[in-house]
């Protein structure tokens, strides 16, 4: 039984002894080194303090309606652009759609955010003054109706500055029905890219 005591007494004072060794071992693997790292690219900052990808451009817009509603009011696109590349000079001659060269979308305000602008230019090529290959629809509201630019009777223009400036008239656009006020108004912007033009 002693013999039992003092190997039982031995394993409890070996295991004790370890313990400094272990607290060490634990310490050392929880001290950090410090690293060092390059400073980061020094982003172009957009006219809202937003940082801007490499391949975005940001429309500072607003609109003023009359007609079938008299609402004015001024909203931020931010845009991601493949042609564009974040540059307001390229997307006034390439276009700033996502996938297809020529196209250039009227900034619109945010997704789920009214009214939605969905018109847009195709065969760009060179900044300039538009009247033809001008699309789309203006939806005032959640669930209304699709007023159209190309109505019968409508009139559309839209002027695109080699800055990417630019401003979209349009009068007399109705619903497929025809039956309601038309809609007529103007949209204008500026534009930030991500490049500093």
């Amino acid at each position: 039984m002693g013999r039992h005591r003092g190997a039982a007494a031995r394993r409890v004072a070996g295991r004790w002894a370890a313990l400094p060794l272990i607290l060490v071992l634990s310490l050392a693997a929880c001290t950090s080194t410090a690293k060092t790292t390059a400073p980061p690219a020094t982003p172009t900052p957009s006219s809202t303090g937003a940082t801007l990808a490499s391949d975005q451009v940001e429309y500072m817009s607003s609109y003023t309606f009359s007609g079938a509603s008299t609402a004015s009011s001024s909203y931020v696109e931010l845009r991601t652009s493949e042609e564009a590349l974040g540059s307001c000079a390229q997307s006034a001659s390439q276009g700033n759609d996502l996938v297809t060269a020529g196209t250039f979308h009227v900034p619109t305000p945010p997704y789920n955010a009214y009214p939605q602008i969905a018109v847009e230019l195709t065969g760009l090529t060179a900044p300039g003054t538009f009247t033809s290959k001008i699309g789309g629809t203006i939806t005032l509201a959640a669930g209304g109706v699709a007023y159209s630019v190309t109505a019968s009777g409508a009139t559309v223009s839209l002027m695109l500055g080699a800055n990417g400036d630019g401003s979209f008239t349009f009068s007399g656009a109705e619903p497929p029905t025809g039956s309601a006020t038309a809609l007529s108004g103007t949209v204008s912007w500026t534009c930030t890219g991500a490049t500093g033009d």
